[in-house]
């Protein structure tokens, strides 16, 4: 799996160093090859032990996408993805359109504000659009679920 979140890292995993407005990636590099981390993306050479696999590029969290993606196997390409964006009405929308969809036997997923839905099973959602590394995952796991179509919430900043 891919992860932005050092605490996230399990064994295996590729860690991507993301520097935010808070707290950057590469200070917790440490923590996720401790926690398992296979190979590194980052900025700063530097930061990454010589001993480690890494993928040097020059901005992490535009590489989370790609990347992510990558390690899934590319699931969007399999699954027809809407994407609802606007000032207002997006969770409206979002909702709608789903229904529309599952009320032609389509299997629909639903990612937004409210919750996302992975197989049909809610989970209650923490941000409105996920991380790449997020993205990519919950893809994979909705066409393992059987998932055919995915509406999604799409915040605009």
């Amino acid at each position: 799996d891919a992860q932005h979140d050092s605490r996230e890292v399990r064994i295996g995993d590729l860690y991507c160093a993301v520097e935010g407005q808070r707290f950057n990636g590469h200070d917790f590099i440490g923590e996720a090859l401790e926690r398992g981390a296979v190979a590194i993306c980052a900025h700063h050479e530097e930061a990454v032990p010589e001993d480690v696999p890494r993928i040097l590029v020059p901005d992490v969290r535009a590489a989370l996408g790609p990347l992510s993606a990558k390690v899934h196997g590319h699931p969007s390409l399999r699954l027809r993805v809407y994407g609802v964006t606007g000032t207002n009405g997006k969770t409206t929308t979002t909702y709608l359109l789903r229904h529309v969809l599952q009320a032609v036997d389509r299997r629909v997923d639903l990612i937004g504000t409210v919750e996302r839905t992975v197989g049909g099973e809610a989970y209650k959602s923490k941000r409105t659009t996920p991380e790449a590394t997020d993205l990519q995952r919950w893809f994979a796991q909705m066409l393992e679920q059987g998932t055919e179509d995915v509406v999604i919430e799409v915040s605009s900043h």
